[in-house]
Order: C-alpha cells, then structure tokens, then sequence
C-alpha cells in the first residue's frame, strides 16, 4: 500500500479522534460545573458521545443533511424535556443544553470535512462558557448607550458596505466601497480602545488611561490628562501620560498603515516602532518619577470626543478621508513634495488617521513611498506638538510647560526619523 493510499484510509479514525478531542473539552468545562450544580445537564462522557453521534449521522447521511437534521431534532427535543424538568425544580439557564447541541454540531462538522471551522467553533465555546463572571460584570457595567450605538453601526455596516460599488470614481480613483471599508476599520480599532479606556482604564490611573486613551484618540487623552493635572499637580505623572498615549498613537498608525498599504509599512513600521518605544520609555519614566499618588488615582469619566461608532463621526472621518486623498494627488501633481509636506503639517492639527490613510493609498497619484513616509511623520510630528499646545492651554502651568517641551522634543525626534 502506498503512503498517500495509508493516508487515506486513516482520515476517518483522524476526523473520530479530533470529534473526541474537541467534544472532551466541552465536556471537561462542563463536568466542572456539573460538580458544583448536580442539575446540569451533560458532562465528561455525555458531551462527547452527542459529539461522536452527530458525526456519525454525518457520515451516515454523506451528502444528504437529512440525518444530521433528523438527529439534530432527536436531541433537541430530549434536551427539551429534560429542560422542563428543570423548571420543576427552580429557575435555570440553558447554557448546558446549547452546549450539547453545540458539541453534536461540532461532531458533524469534522465529519464533514470542515475541521478548522469546528476548532474555532469548539474554542470559542469554551472561551465563552468560562467567562460568564467577566462578561455578566461587562454586560452590567456597559452603558445602554454604548449597545444601541454598537447595534445602530452594524447595520448602517452591514447595510451599506453591500451597495456601495468597489470601483473607482472620477480622475483622483476615490472608491465609495474600499473608502467605506476603511472607515469601519479605523472606527472599530478606536472603538476597542475607547471601550478599553471607558470600561478599564477610565477608572484605574494615569497609565491606563494613557494607553487605553492613546488607541482611541491621543489627542482626547492629552485633553483628560491636561484637565486632570489642574486639580492634582504632578508634572512628571501627566507629562510621562501624554507621551504614553502618543507611544501608542504610532503603534496605532503603524497597524493602520499594514492593514491598508502592506508595500509602505515595510519602509514606515521600523521608524514608528522606534519612535513608540522612546516615547513609551520616557513616558514610562516619567511616571515613575511621579511625587505623588495621582498616577493611581482614577481619572474622572469625560468624554472629550466624538463616538468612535457614531454615524456623523463616521461619516465625517470619510469625509475627511476623500478631502485628503484628493488634496495629497493635487499636491504631488502641481507641488511636488514641498507641497505634500506642507499639507502634511497643516493636517496636524486635524485627526491624522485620514491624511495618513490617504496618503497610504497607492493609485496613479500616489506620492513615493519615501515621501509617502515622510508626509505621515511629518503629521505626527505636527499633531504632538498641537498636544503640546493642548497640554499647555488646559493644564496645570508647570505641567503644560513640561508636556510642551516634552511633545516638541518628540516631534523633532519624529523628523529625524524620515528617510
């Protein structure tokens, strides 16, 4: 027998084995529970043998789903009954009946060939059923607002990415669909950070505040941090917070720049790299450095801007998106690179993201890659020293003085930095 042949005929006891394997896990998760809740319904060796059931009438059925179904209503219906029963005795969830139904899928799944999907499907399951502490804590503490908003923008999304053409418009290439996946990709990673700061770092310190800040908008925690330092003078703890955000501004920038522009990041990701280490090591230092407590203490919970998920703050980044990438092609094409960098330090003062997206853009209008990079350092070396500006305007005056020359020092390491 060949090798390949030997193969062959032991995919069918691999697809049981990697059933098992995936099932057990669900059922381990669940015989845990089980110890502490004598109701739960399945467990170590339960869960496993509904799996190794759906993947036999998997099997069984080959390209009819017919048995698979029928199955599917065979358990379900127990699992019904039995779920009644439980009534009798008390209020319960029914975490551990979609758990059994779930490991009969997951065993039909492999047996259908589609082991990665039943994987991820298996881990997610896990993952989920041993977080119900951290997320019912989540579920509590998320504003009502926060899920409309979240719902409102998944189907102005899920709406309008569908309709809108994927082909370029007019002489400067402007695609509505490519331009509308980029705003949902720049609101969705603001978003996590804004998440992160409101539901984690809002209420802790200066520093998570800072980095969690700094993934939503640098600029808006520049502005908390500034507010903050009238009303507990620390220089070093404010100073050392706002070049944390901007340490993660660049990382921010550089994740970006690799969705959107793999070729350009190659050249633009080691400089903002370096650029976010330095400004995280003398931030860090900085609060360290701190003479006080106010680098434990909790920030008030202000919302300086706009909702990453709102639809006018959407729009309006798209907005800005289509003005810059059309402004950059004006730029190159009648100014050469003064112009572009003029327009770059002139885009400082605005949110960055879209000039540096814009600019990223390749198309027949694009800048080089050398001065593509050198046009988005030049916007971040800009927009620090508008936080300096900040910093200096809401701040304490020790502090503001301190965080100007500190972003100023910032952005002049940030020029250096240009090819």
């Amino acid at each position: 027998m060949a090798p390949g042949d030997l193969l062959d005929s032991a995919t069918p006891v691999v697809d049981v084995v990697v059933t098992l394997a995936l099932t057990l896990v669900i059922g381990i998760e669940r015989e845990e529970k089980s110890s502490r809740d004598r109701y739960l319904v399945g467990g170590v060796r339960t869960i496993p043998i509904i799996g190794l059931l759906g993947h036999a009438l998997a099997l069984v059925g080959g390209a009819s789903p017919l048995p698979v179904a029928l199955g599917f209503l065979s358990v379900a219906g127990l699992l019904a009954v039995e779920y009644h029963h439980r009534l009798g005795q008390g209020p319960h969830g029914a975490t551990s009946e979609m758990a059994v139904l779930l490991a009969y899928l997951v065993g039909a799944l492999v047996a259908s060939g589609h082991r990665p999907v039943a994987a991820t499907v298996s881990v997610a399951a896990v993952l989920l059923l041993n977080a119900k502490a951290p997320l019912e804590h989540f579920a509590i503490r998320l504003p009502r607002r926060e899920i409309t908003t979240f719902v409102t923008f998944l189907l102005i999304t899920a709406v309008m990415l569908p309709i809108l053409p994927d082909r370029d418009f007019t002489v400067y290439a402007l695609n509505p669909f490519r331009t509308w996946v980029i705003v949902v990709a720049v609101s969705g990673l603001s978003y996590a950070g804004y998440l992160a700061e409101r539901l984690l770092g809002g209420g802790r310190s200066v520093v998570w505040t800072s980095l969690f800040g700094g993934a939503y908008s640098s600029t808006a925690a520049t502005l908390v941090l500034a507010r903050r330092s009238r009303e507990d003078p620390d220089p070093p703890v404010y100073v050392g917070g706002t070049l944390l955000a901007s340490a993660v501004m660049y990382l921010r920038l550089g994740v970006l720049v690799a969705l959107f522009a793999p070729a350009l990041s190659r050249l633009l990701l080691p400089r903002l790299a370096a650029l976010a280490v330095a400004a995280g090591v003398a931030g860090g230092i900085g609060v360290a450095l701190r003479r006080s407590r106010a680098g434990d203490r909790p920030i008030p919970d202000e919302q300086p801007a706009p909702h990453p998920l709102e639809l006018g703050a959407a729009v309006f980044f798209a907005f800005l998106f289509l003005v810059f990438s059309v402004a950059t092609q004006l730029a190159v094409q009648h100014l050469g690179d003064a112009g572009l960098r003029a327009l770059a330090a002139l885009s400082g003062i605005t949110d960055v993201t879209p000039f540096v997206l814009g600019v990223a853009q390749p198309g027949p209008g694009a800048p080089l890659p050398a001065a593509a990079v050198g046009a988005i350092l030049i916007s971040a070396a800009s927009n620090n020293v508008l936080k300096g500006l900040y910093a200096l305007g809401f701040g304490e005056r020790r502090t503001g003085v301190a965080a100007l020359a500190a972003m100023a020092a910032l952005a002049a390491l940030t020029l250096l930095a240009m090819p």
